[in-house]
């Protein structure tokens, strides 16, 4: 029978390495720990040249995926400091593509940057029903035919291969096949 640790005696062998815990105090970005990271500057104060400095420290510090910067756009926060409302046109436009991502209150949307439009709600819904609900359907297609067709019409587009834990290898500012539409400097 295996012996129960408490938290303190778990805490301490973690922390003394015998039981095959990364050091806490290396940062996560070393690449001893294992853990890929990547980064967004949101270029707040529309100075390209401090947010690329940004960039720069990041990836000095060791981001080990995608470093980019964009543009504000019109949605949490920003909404405020740009004093307009969220639109669809602001999105990238491949939310409508099979993604979904769930805040930590349960509410559901097609990504993270569409949180004014919810599609469903883990703690009254599975995400079974969300995915093959109707209002999941009906903002899928409203991107689809609103933000992505017209922003792609004349594009050779990258086939899009990002996901909550890759690095997108196709990366929009630097493909000449679009993957993000309308987000092209």
């Amino acid at each position: 029978m295996r012996r129960k640790r408490t938290i303190p005696a778990f805490h301490q062998e973690a922390r003394h390495g015998s039981i095959g815990v990364v050091d806490p105090r290396r940062p996560a970005t070393d690449p001893k720990c294992g853990v890929r990271t990547r980064a967004a500057v949101i270029d707040v104060n529309q100075d390209a040249e401090s947010a690329e400095r940004t960039v720069k420290f990041l990836t000095d510090l060791g981001v080990s995926g995608s470093t980019r910067s964009s543009e504000v756009r019109e949605f949490g926060r920003a909404k405020e400091l740009l004093g307009q409302e969220s639109s669809l046109s602001g999105l990238c436009g491949y939310c409508w593509s099979g993604k979904l991502a769930v805040a930590p209150d349960g509410k559901v949307f097609t990504c993270v940057m569409a949180r004014d439009w919810p599609v469903g709600d883990v703690p009254s819904q599975s995400l079974g029903e969300i995915l093959h609900g109707g209002e999941l359907a009906r903002i899928r297609r409203e991107i689809h035919e609103t933000v992505w067709l017209p922003a792609t019409a004349d594009k050779e587009r990258c086939p899009q291969t990002c996901g909550p834990d890759l690095a997108c290898p196709c990366d929009p500012l630097l493909c000449p096949k679009c993957c993000g539409p309308t987000r092209l400097r």
